[in-house]
C-alpha cells in the first residue's frame, strides 16, 4: 500500500502501477518520473494487458484506462492518474469480493 503524504524521494515518484489480486499485488516500478520516464507507462500497461490476472477493459475505470494507455503512444497521464487508475481497480475489485454472488 501507499503511504499517506507526499511520494518518496521528496516528490519525485516513479512510474508505477500496483494492482490488486486475490492474495496480493501486481506491483511493477519504472524510472523517476521527474527524469522524463512516464512512457515507460505503456510497457508496463502492455505487460499487465498481457497476464491473465488482468481483468479486462469493462471491469473498471481503471482497468479501461490501462488498456488504453497499452494500445497508445500520445497519453501517459501522470502519477495522480496511475494511482485513480489502480484505486478504481482495487475498490471495483473488492466490491466483487463482497458481493452475495462471490463464491
Amino acid at each position: 500500500m501507499r503511504p499517506p503524504g507526499a511520494p518518496a524521494d521528496f516528490g519525485e515518484p516513479s512510474v508505477n502501477l500496483r494492482y490488486a489480486l486475490d492474495d496480493h499485488w501486481l506491483v511493477q516500478v519504472g524510472g523517476k518520473h521527474k527524469a522524463g520516464a512516464a512512457p515507460e507507462i505503456h510497457a508496463m500497461c502492455g505487460e499487465l494487458v498481457a497476464k491473465p490476472e488482468y481483468s479486462g477493459a469493462d471491469f473498471s475505470a481503471g482497468d479501461e484506462a490501462i488498456g488504453r494507455i497499452a494500445e497508445v503512444d500520445d497519453e501517459t497521464g501522470g502519477p495522480t492518474q496511475w494511482l485513480q487508475w489502480c484505486v478504481s481497480h482495487h475498490i471495483e475489485f473488492v466490491v466483487e469480493q463482497l458481493s452475495p454472488d462471490a463464491a
